[in-house]
């Protein structure tokens, strides 16, 4: 499916528009599994300890997401955004067809791999380097990091001083120091095996 919008003359609000459906149309990411099976067995064995130390406590595997459907101008959008009430007419998008296979759970809720719970937290001391507060929120406060296609998007942290995925799991602080050390203290053949894991995470044509 392609969005073709005549940018020429539109307002502001339009060309956000624009934008917001250009990115909601890319590609999903997917999982790509290793060339080799010693690879292969490591990235499972990864994969495991992901859970074991608990990252999968922000970075939710699979969020629950009741419909496919994309719309824009949408209701949830945030203060000084469109809404539905301020347009003639809004966008939808079935969002199904950018992802092949996608999985339900038993209440019908599709399950979107972005491992993210969508929340702020607390990052520490060495992420609270914003000099302005914006919409009353503490600098040291981070969206989680949606890893679904992590691998194909270094440099890595909210203003890129991370080349390696491993330096930016170690940044981690205040309510993930305790997930930050546990990484730390792991056998450095595991935190190969957690890292191996991530790169599956990629987009689609990314190269490892």
């Amino acid at each position: 499916m392609h969005l073709v919008f005549p940018f020429r003359g539109l307002n502001i609000g339009a060309h956000h528009t624009a934008l917001t459906l250009f990115q909601a149309t890319l590609p999903a990411p997917i999982q790509v599994a290793p060339n080799t099976r010693a690879e292969r067995e490591a990235a499972a064995r990864g994969r495991i300890i992901f859970e074991q130390i608990r990252c999968s406590e922000c970075h939710i595997p699979e969020m629950p997401l009741a419909s496919p459907e994309f719309v824009e101008s949408g209701p949830f959008n945030p203060e000084n955004n469109l809404r539905p009430e301020d347009v003639s007419t809004t966008y939808r998008v079935d969002l199904s067809a950018y992802k092949e296979d996608m999985k339900k759970d038993d209440k019908g809720n599709f399950l979107i791999p972005a491992f993210t719970d969508l929340k702020r937290h607390d990052m520490g001391e060495f992420l609270d380097n914003e000099a302005l507060v914006q919409g009353g929120i503490p600098t040291q406060f981070w969206l989680t990091r949606k890893l679904w296609g992590i691998a194909s998007e270094p440099p890595y942290l909210h203003h890129g001083h991370a080349t390696l995925i491993s330096e930016a799991v170690l940044t981690h602080g205040g309510g993930a120091q305790k997930q930050r050390n546990a990484f730390a203290n792991l056998e450095q053949a595991e935190q190969a095996e957690l890292l191996e894991f991530l790169l599956t995470l990629r987009v689609d044509g990314g190269e490892k």
